[in-house]
């Protein structure tokens, strides 16, 4: 598929065999392995990582960085292709697979349960709570810091629900608790070339390009509440090289596992 984004990237999109349409979403050749048994290895390897990891308490993955994001992107966007094919009433399928697999990753990292929504005693109240709906949470009692994570295919207007989400906890659990970083697959779009008929709308006619907010990501980062960091298996060019000011630091999410977790969970 045309590639109509920064950064020079190659895109290719799967069809069911014989038949143009549907298609699924685009597909990064330099991230996906398409080939079973080298991502059954690449997969086994991430795995014994996590596995040592956990043993020994480093909250760290000792394999590159680029082999995690491998791993989980060919995991998570084949997983998607195969629902945009065989299943594409289901617009939910890929988004629950990856809090799926972000999930019980987190909690072999930092040794705390997975769990989810958040119900908060209000300040000055005496039995008042407040539930708030945030995807996947890991606590520990005797730590100070709580992290929070957010999962989305892509964030789109979708930013939104993080920064609010962010904004209720510092008013209730007070500044600097609740540490909320998003994880994301990528921010790809897929868009016809012009004038073609919906019917019409193979994957030679139409092209694929990044749907980037960043006015909107640092408004919210400004005035809303701090996130404190983007992780994407599938980074815009534009956002991974610094092309915008005032945002979250916006990283892959193989440094989350190779390097940022264990400084997101200390005390500033």
């Amino acid at each position: 598929m045309t590639w109509k984004g920064g950064g020079g990237k190659r895109y290719h999109v799967y069809t069911a065999h014989g038949s143009p349409l549907p298609f699924s979403r685009p597909v990064n050749e330099s991230l996906f392995e398409g080939n079973p048994d080298t991502f059954g290895d690449l997969w086994k390897s991430f795995v014994a990582a996590l596995v040592e990891a956990e043993k020994s308490g480093t909250r760290q993955v000792a394999i590159e960085r680029s082999s995690v994001d491998r791993a989980v992107y060919s995991a998570v966007i084949g997983y998607g292709a195969a629902v945009d094919i065989f299943n594409a009433g289901n617009r939910g399928g890929p988004g629950s697979f990856l809090e799926m697999v972000i999930g019980p990753v987190l909690a072999m990292l930092t040794g705390r349960p997975e769990s989810g929504a958040l119900r908060l005693k209000v300040p000055g109240s005496a039995d008042e709570t407040e539930l708030i709906p945030v995807d996947l949470t890991y606590i520990d009692d005797e730590e100070p810091i709580v992290l929070v994570v957010p999962t989305k295919i892509s964030s789109r207007e979708r930013i939104s629900q993080a920064a609010v989400h962010q904004r209720i906890l510092d008013a209730i659990g007070g500044p600097g608790r609740y540490r909320s970083i998003l994880c994301l697959a990528n921010e790809n779009n897929v868009m016809p070339e012009r004038g073609v008929p919906k019917a019409e709308r193979t994957a030679e006619r139409c092209f694929a390009r990044d749907t980037l907010v960043p006015g909107t990501i640092a408004l919210y980062q400004k005035y809303i509440a701090k996130l404190y960091g983007l992780y994407y298996l599938d980074p815009p060019f534009e956002y991974i090289t610094g092309k915008y000011s005032n945002l979250p630091p916006i990283r892959n999410f193989g440094n989350l596992l190779t390097s940022d977790l264990p400084g997101l969970l200390q005390v500033e």
